[in-house]
């Protein structure tokens, strides 16, 4: 991972997601992540595994205000053992602040529990429009595969949706 980590550069970090359900593979997430920030890393450490655990395998957990249009969100995340809690120790040691920024399409966002001991391990990807701002701390934005993520949300069980692997998009 230190070779891996000393050519991905620290402004831009492209990350994949690669989903599938009912058997077979269905496609390949980009994910943009913001500049290197503590949360930002978390996340790209997440989809690596660079430090044990990987959102590989995994799978996704909710779809909130499913069918709207304007609020739909997919949450994802849970690395212990899938049993739906997300609520696994961080990897970091960091107590995010709460802050409003604009929810566009695509945003990734990481979901922390301050009465959990801030534990950092579930995401939440807006697949609708996102007009309304939000207090998660937005950490990427998809780049390609929104359309993906939003045949995913119209799966009956979120949860039959896997994270077939997860990592680094390396530039060429």
């Amino acid at each position: 991972h230190s070779q891996l980590n000393s050519i991905i550069s620290r402004d831009a970090v492209e990350v994949f997601l690669d989903l599938s359900w009912g058997g077979s593979y269905k496609g390949r997430i980009h994910i943009l992540l913001s500049p290197d920030t503590p949360l930002a890393r978390h996340f790209k450490i997440l989809c690596t595994g660079e430090a044990g655990p990987t959102y590989a395998g995994t799978t996704l957990l909710e779809v909130g205000n499913k069918g709207n249009t304007d609020r739909e969100w997919i949450k994802g995340g849970d690395y212990s053992t899938s049993q739906h809690t997300g609520l696994t120790a961080p990897l970091i040691n960091h107590r995010p602040k709460i802050y409003k920024r604009r929810n566009t399409s695509g945003a990734v966002k990481v979901v922390f529990y301050v009465n959990a001991g801030y534990k950092i391990t579930e995401f939440k990807i807006t697949t609708g429009r996102g007009n309304r701002f939000n207090c998660w701390p937005i950490v990427g934005l998809v780049q390609q595969g929104l359309d993906l993520l939003k045949e995913a949300a119209k799966q009956v069980d979120i949860c039959s949706v896997v994270i077939e692997d997860s990592g680094v998009i390396l530039p060429l």
